[in-house]
């Protein structure tokens, strides 16, 4: 089955950036450079930032459109999960000034949405692959309710959809899905070496409709 685009959560290996060899296959894979592959680093990319850029050819956190939808690839692995300084600015700058979008997608590595919601932070160790902590890998304490949520909010209210994607999942659970009281989505979406129920999260686009769908299904499927 062909694809439109890509969009890869993080964590492509265990040291993904570690070598050229490395970096070269997940490349053949992924063509991590076209610019209809999406990919938000995670912790087992993040060895050789450089490396990393000469194959994408792109900032660690960026913003695409297509479609008439934006798409916002946020880096939280700087600043342990709390979008802050010059990304932050670069945050507010795209949504402060979406017009034509029917969507908002928003991709990212930590779920960085559990913490400090009630429905969600309880369930951290059970969902995350990196738990709940201070360390490189775990969701951080941060800044997402009280700077990005509050953003997004304007956006939904402006009649875009928005939809945050995690891709820090896979070990424990195969897919995550929740709504919030405002209409938000979060979803995550994660695999695990060797394991047989490994599932992908695959979109439908309706362009004509401006409608987007989605499923988590069996990689095995994809």
């Amino acid at each position: 089955m062909m694809y439109d685009m890509l969009w890869l959560g993080g964590d492509l290996t265990y040291h993904t950036s570690f070598d050229d060899e490395t970096m070269f296959h997940v490349d053949s894979i992924f063509d991590v450079g076209n610019v209809n592959t999406l990919w938000s680093i995670g912790n087992h990319d993040y060895t050789n930032i450089d490396r990393i850029q000469s194959y994408t050819r792109r900032p660690l956190y960026y913003s695409y459109y297509k479609n008439r939808i934006t798409f916002i690839i946020l880096d939280t692995q700087d600043s342990l999960s709390n979008i802050i300084g010059s990304q932050k600015e670069f945050f507010n700058s795209v949504v402060d000034t979406i017009q034509k979008s029917s969507y908002l997608i928003i991709l990212h590595h930590k779920l960085i949405w559990m913490y400090d919601n009630p429905d969600l932070e309880p369930q951290i160790s059970s969902v995350a692959n990196g738990g709940f902590g201070n360390h490189f890998y775990s969701i951080n304490p941060n800044n997402f309710y009280t700077d990005i949520y509050p953003k997004l909010l304007e956006v939904k209210e402006r009649g875009v959809e928005v939809i945050c994607i995690a891709g820090d999942i896979g070990v424990k659970v195969k897919e995550f899905e929740y709504l919030t009281d405002e209409g938000i989505y979060f979803l995550a979406s994660g695999i695990c070496a060797d394991s047989s129920d490994n599932k992908g999260l695959l979109f439908y686009h309706n362009i004509t409709d401006n409608q987007l769908d989605w499923e988590f299904i069996l990689t095995t499927d994809l």
